[in-house]
């Protein structure tokens, strides 16, 4: 296997190659860096920036806990001016409406895209200021721009706000309009129920009557069993002292036989027992008929429960109903008159104030040439090193003995010198 050799390069070599040519690495760097100014200067349009600065003049509102109903907060968040962060500021900034009005006002002949691309908004870091910067070939252009949009977007904003109360101004007086109808409509059945001759006043006093006489009878019941239950006794007692007491008495008349008399005691007991068994089946269906009538009674008190407890619920609802549907209607009666003095407040100029307006700019912000000039340099110089390697890497002609011994691997016997 063939040994390969390799040939090694001192930096005192590249020194030398580098130092033979030094005019022509020269001559690129400065031939790159003149075409470099020239072009800049010629052919590059010099491009101005101008910023107006806008100050964010209200505090960030926190949202807090509230206790409202579901309603309550919605007509809220209606009625009052939308909340707007410097992030939201940012983004209106883009708006194509504001484009317009600004190109409307200055009358130039440019689109509202290319518009928008000539500017750049930011916020200033731990600060509530707005930067509004506009790029432009010519400076007086760049800053009559840049104040004219901090001018409109602040109309802008007010503008907005003022349609949206608008908006909501509408929208809560139709909710107020179907709300005052649903009223009407609820008074109206109240009436009605109020002027029914079965109204929850007179089932009362039904109900009170049938508990009355229910109370009434069930005492007479309570009075009948305890007649009952006496005349039960007497009619035991007589009935004890009938089997003591003989029907008749037997009379002898002598030899000739005997005569049977009837006992007037006995027949006394019996008419008295005869009486108390009527009086006992009297009391027995007095006493059917008080329960019967008790139980009527029961079941009418039952179904004018019932009765009064659904009047009483229709009226409680309908009560609920009038007092939710007037509190909303006071609800929004008030919320309306809170958006109509949002509508008429300049949220804009409020909330925004234009802090330093845009200045005409005495130097572009870019081309920069010394910059520009500093790049073509560096790249001019690694060029012209790169032609100088590559110069000398094709270069195989012999100049000395060091090239003899290296090319032909031959020794030198003499050398002719140089002459001038």
């Amino acid at each position: 296997m063939e040994e390969q050799n390799f040939e090694e390069i001192s930096l005192r070599e590249i020194y030398d190659v580098l130092m033979q040519r030094r005019w022509l690495i020269v001559a690129l760097t400065v031939t790159a860096v003149l075409a470099s100014v020239f072009f800049t200067s010629t052919f590059v349009t010099p491009i101005y920036r101008s910023s107006a600065v806008l100050m964010v003049t209200h505090a960030d509102t926190q949202r807090v806990v509230r206790t409202e109903s579901d309603l309550e907060e919605m007509v809220a968040q209606v009625s009052r001016p939308q909340e707007m962060s410097i992030n939201t500021y940012l983004g209106q900034f883009n708006n194509e409406a504001l484009m317009e009005r600004v190109i409307d006002r200055l009358e130039i002949n440019l689109g509202p895209r290319t518009l928008a691309g000539m500017i750049r908004t930011s916020a200033v870091r731990d600060t509530r200021l707005i930067e509004v910067s506009v790029e432009h070939n010519d400076p007086y252009t760049a800053a009559l721009i840049a104040n004219t949009v901090s001018e409109e977007f602040i109309e802008f904003i007010s503008d907005i706000n003022q349609q949206r109360m608008s908006q909501s101004v509408d929208f809560l007086q139709e909710q107020r309009d179907d709300v005052v109808r649903q009223l009407a409509e609820t008074m109206n059945k109240y009436r009605e129920y109020e002027s029914d001759p079965r109204s929850a006043q007179i089932v009362q006093m039904e109900l009170d009557s049938r508990l009355k006489d229910s109370i009434r009878y069930q005492s007479e019941i309570i009075q009948t069993q305890i007649e009952y239950e006496q005349l039960l006794a007497g009619r035991n007692e007589l009935l004890k002292r009938l089997e003591q007491e003989p029907a008749t008495f037997v009379t002898l008349l002598g030899e000739d036989g005997s005569e049977e008399t009837a006992n007037p005691v006995y027949l006394s007991l019996r008419q008295s027992i005869d009486e108390k068994e009527v009086e006992i089946q009297e009391k027995q269906a007095l006493t059917r008929s008080l329960e019967r009538a008790v139980t009527l009674l029961e079941r009418q008190v039952r179904e004018l429960q019932v009765e009064l407890n659904e009047k009483n619920a229709f009226e409680r609802v309908m009560l609920a109903d009038i007092q939710l549907l007037e509190k909303n209607s006071a609800l929004f009666a008030e919320r309306i008159t809170q958006a109509q003095i949002a509508r008429s407040v300049d949220m804009g100029a409020n909330n925004l104030t234009l802090v330093s307006r845009a200045v005409q700019p005495g130097r572009p912000i870019r081309p920069n040439t010394k910059k520009n000039a500093a790049v073509a340099g560096v790249l001019g110089v690694m060029a012209s090193v790169m032609l100088v390697f590559a110069v000398e890497f094709l270069d195989n002609s012999i100049k000395n003995e060091d090239d003899v011994r290296r090319h032909l691997d031959l020794p030198v016997l003499a050398q002719v010198p140089k002459f001038r």
